[in-house]
């Protein structure tokens, strides 16, 4: 991220986000390749094929739902006026004043999804794991919603 002299740029999103989108599930597809070799090597008997196809698509399903679930979260800056959005690759600008709304999830990790007015590179909306509870109002706040 490129800082322009005299501004400031304040992280918002957890300094999880990138254990969660990226090392999380490379531990899931790992397992769920590895797991089928460690079975059908430690097993005996005529099972051991049936027992690594289940631990295989067990694992599948496990790593299909952690990535579909972490996969999208970016990391957020407040920013000048606008946010600064991240998914690793490719970082846009969200003025406050394309915000229509905020919500969030009062779970573990807290996601904080940023509905926008006009689409963005990323679609109508983004999501986040939220620094602290207070983002989501602080967001409400500085969108005037």
């Amino acid at each position: 991220m490129v800082k322009e002299k005299g501004s400031k740029n304040r992280k918002i999103s957890s300094w999880l986000t990138p254990y969660l989108r990226i090392v999380l599930p490379s531990l899931f597809i790992l397992c769920a390749f590895a797991s089928p070799v460690v079975i059908y090597l430690q097993s005996t008997g005529g099972n051991r094929g049936t027992l690594s196809l289940i631990a295989f698509v067990l694992f599948c399903l496990a790593a299909g739902f952690v990535t579909a679930t972490t996969f999208w979260y970016r990391t957020v800056f407040v920013h000048n006026g606008h946010l600064l959005v991240s998914n690793y690759v490719q970082e846009i600008s969200v003025p406050f004043s394309n915000i229509k709304d905020v919500t969030e999830l009062r779970l573990r990790g807290h996601p904080v999804t940023v509905h926008l007015k006009e689409a963005s590179e990323f679609g109508s909306k983004f999501t986040f794991l939220a620094k602290s509870r207070n983002i989501a109002a602080e967001l409400k706040e500085l969108a005037g919603i």
